[in-house]
């Protein structure tokens, strides 16, 4: 899933409506979106890697191996 940012403070994702920001943390924002292909409710975490630091990777990263093993 690519992010697009159509205006400021506005991301979008390819195959997803985009409904309302539910979140927003230290590197992270989480909206609730719908599918365009069967209008299933999702929620997508997109995360933020500011002035391209490692680090910010390194969290990212380390949250997805976390979710990953909750299925």
């Amino acid at each position: 899933m690519v992010a697009q940012t159509t205006r400021p403070g506005m991301v979008t994702f390819t195959g997803y409506s985009v409904h309302e920001q539910l979140d927003e943390g230290g590197f992270a924002t989480v909206s609730l979106a719908s599918s365009d292909a069967d209008g299933n409710n999702v929620a997508i975490k997109h995360f933020r890697c500011e002035h391209g630091k490692e680090v910010d990777v390194e969290k990212a990263n380390n949250e997805l191996a976390v979710l990953k093993k909750l299925g």
